[in-house]
């Protein structure tokens, strides 16, 4: 249960979905008033996020994981719209809320949300109890697909999960005929062939790719010609390598072993032409 310490709260916001009366509303009734949640569990890594927006006052608004340390988010935070404020950390029986440091201040809370990551996803809406999110799981068995092919996605990173994370891919039914379109560990758009469990190719494009920026990739994967480009961007091409066995299933946001994109996948396309490499710098435009 939330402890409100010279904070009273009430259920009268609009929230960040634009549900009415789904956010609540803490107002300090003297300084340093406090709105906390205390979760007894064991130490673990952990990323705490919130919905905040200011509705009165312009005094310091503070964000805590552990009750005792306190980070200052009132230039994160405005009245016209809610910011998503986030603390990661491994923490023992976390402490999660609010400071307001003036009375009479007010905030605008929603999707306060304490997750064992090591970084935020989506929220999910809980009241009383815990909730464990279901993987998202989209796949489209296809017949009659050979190589060469060309891929091409048009999506959006939500979260950098330090990790692989998954844009698409084509495969057999697992693993060993594999092309895999994803974002690499140091955020570089990359495409990683197989055939018959041998890595065939495996080619990222130079730099980053940001968080909530829409960015376009296309691969081609051919027989002694593999490349891929990003925003017009080109790796350098391989030219020697085993196509994958002729596809069974697609992929979406996912790869056969998991590894999620945590973003918005928001088109994707497949010729079943091997694109020169003009054209791969061409639709990634």
């Amino acid at each position: 249960a939330w402890v409100k310490v010279n904070v009273t709260a009430a259920l009268t916001q609009t929230g960040a979905d634009g549900v009415a009366n789904s956010a609540s509303l803490l107002t300090a009734t003297s300084g340093l008033g406090t709105a906390l949640q205390t979760v007894v569990s064991i130490s673990a890594a952990r990323a705490t996020t919130a919905y905040v927006k200011r509705v009165t006052g312009t005094g310091t608004i503070e964000f805590t994981t552990d009750g005792t340390a306190y980070t200052d988010i009132t230039s994160s935070i405005n009245s016209s719209s809610f910011t998503r404020v986030t603390a990661t950390g491994t923490i023992t029986n976390p402490i999660v809320g609010f400071r307001i440091t003036t009375s009479g201040d007010a905030i605008a809370v929603d999707f306060s949300q304490l997750e064992n990551a090591t970084f935020p996803s989506s929220p999910i809406p809980t009241t009383t109890a815990s909730a464990t999110r279901a993987a998202d799981v989209l796949f489209v068995p296809v017949s009659e697909l050979s190589y060469p092919l060309t891929l091409f996605a048009e999506f959006e990173r939500v979260v950098d999960t330090g990790a692989i994370e998954s844009v698409f891919e084509f495969d057999t039914g697992g693993g060993d005929d594999e092309a895999l379109m994803y974002v690499d560990a140091s955020d570089a758009a990359t495409i990683r062939v197989e055939a018959i469990a041998v890595l065939q190719a495996n080619q990222s494009v130079v730099g980053a790719i940001a968080l909530a920026t829409v960015t376009r990739v296309a691969a081609r994967v051919a027989a002694n010609d593999f490349n891929i480009a990003r925003g017009g961007t080109l790796a350098t091409p391989d030219t020697s390598g085993t196509a994958p066995t002729s596809p069974t299933r697609i992929l979406f946001a996912q790869r056969n072993s998991g590894s999620p994109l945590f973003g918005y996948l928001r088109r994707a396309a497949i010729w079943s032409v091997a694109l020169t490499d003009a054209e791969l710098q061409g639709v990634t435009l």
